[in-house]
């Protein structure tokens, strides 16, 4: 039994009917549904505004709906309806829609509404009947803009996101929101792994109580979208804290000190040792690396000799070299990047034992000549790619 006969089956016995009985019914619901790609409400509840956008996905520069990739919408009269535009947006086992199966011709689709009844004919006829929503004037409703065309000419042109870019977005949020759970859940699988997560969203709600008025795919969602965090940037002016003393002592922040220990940490108590804790492990040090070269590059950019100046005279001697641009020369000799391989491996042992104190492991020789070897490829890869 394919997806699609599991889905008619599900609704029918919902119904208290039949499946046949039941795809009877919707098939004669079909010519009460029309398809649309666009559709207004979702920017403006008293918008009346409804397209059905055919043409291809091309990228020619802009932001527009050629540009991107949308998928179908539909909406109907009457939420009596609803089950009809439901099944044909019904996603099969290959993630394409049911209608999308049905305007191709697949066999397997019209196999199975054929041993429900409904024979390729019935089918067509019923198909035959779904309207189609064509573009009409703008609506005042609507946000519009002046794009110009040429001199003295402009296009006066409606701000209009395909609808399904909202149920979109929001499909990818909970599946980052849902990865970032389980990252941070110790019993699962995946417990431990870099995840990413969305912070300060909205959320927004089409339709009230009745989401089904706006359209199937709002109606799919609950009528609940989500608004990404949109506020200007804060602009502060950038100022670099040059080390006196000690560039990872001095130079980077506790905050972010804390967040690489407490994530090493986690790794190291976890009680099973196997390959792929030990690559995380790589992997978060890695990112520890990358994060203090980053910082040095910045200081790279100061004016060549500032380490020279008094205040600095305390600075160690392959620090001055890997931060002071007038070092170039000494930069290609490997010694110095092996000591700060070496610094770095220290760093992190003294950070690790000042943070988790006695509830920390013990780390001795050999974790220290690893992470060292992973500051210096760090540092090697760095300059293989200014070359």
């Amino acid at each position: 039994m394919g997806k699609l006969s599991e889905y008619i089956q599900e609704q029918a016995k919902k119904k208290g009917k039949t499946p046949e009985s039941w795809l009877q019914g919707v098939l004669e619901n079909f010519s009460k549904c029309t398809l649309a790609t666009h559709v207004g409400k979702f920017s403006n509840p008293d918008s009346r505004v409804i397209i059905y956008d055919e043409s291809e996905t091309q990228a020619d520069g802009l932001v527009t709906t050629a540009s991107c990739s949308h998928e179908v919408d539909m909406i109907y009269s009457s939420a009596a309806y609803m089950a009809a535009a439901k099944l044909l947006l019904q996603p099969l086992e290959d993630g394409k829609s049911c209608l999308e199966h049905l305007q191709s011709g697949g066999s397997d689709v019209y196999e199975e509404f054929k041993s429900l009844g409904v024979e390729p004919e019935r089918l067509h006829t019923a198909l035959s009947g779904i309207q189609k929503a064509s573009p009409g004037a703008t609506d005042g409703n609507l946000r519009q803009v002046y794009f110009p065309v040429g001199k003295n000419q402009y296009h006066l042109l409606t701000v209009l996101p395909a609808s399904s870019l909202l149920e979109t977005m929001s499909s990818i949020v909970r599946e980052m929101n849902h990865c970032w759970f389980e990252t941070n859940n110790k019993k699962g699988d995946i417990y431990g792994e870099p995840s990413s997560h969305l912070g300060n969203l909205t959320m927004i709600g089409f339709g009230g109580t009745k989401p089904q008025n706006i359209s199937t795919l709002n109606a799919n969602s609950g009528g609940k979208a989500f608004l990404l965090y949109s506020m200007p940037p804060i602009i502060s002016q950038h100022h670099i804290r040059l080390p006196k003393r000690d560039f990872f002592r001095e130079g980077i922040p506790y905050a972010v000190s804390l967040d690489i220990i407490r994530k090493l940490h986690k790794l190291f108590k976890m009680d099973r040792n196997n390959i792929k804790i030990r690559e995380k492990i790589r992997y978060c040090l890695e990112e520890a690396a990358d994060y203090c070269i980053e910082t040095a590059s910045f200081m790279q950019m100061e004016p060549e000799g500032w380490s020279s100046d008094e205040k600095y005279s305390h600075l160690l001697p392959a620090q001055k070299i890997w931060l002071d641009g007038s070092f170039a020369e000494e930069r290609k000799n490997s010694e110095w990047s092996r000591e700060i391989g070496k610094q770095f491996g220290r760093w992190i042992i003294y950070r690790y034992a000042g943070m988790e104190g006695p509830d920390k492991v013990s780390l001795g020789d050999q974790e220290m000549n690893r992470f060292s070897e992973i500051m210096e490829d760090s540092l090697r890869k760095e300059a293989n790619m200014t070359l």
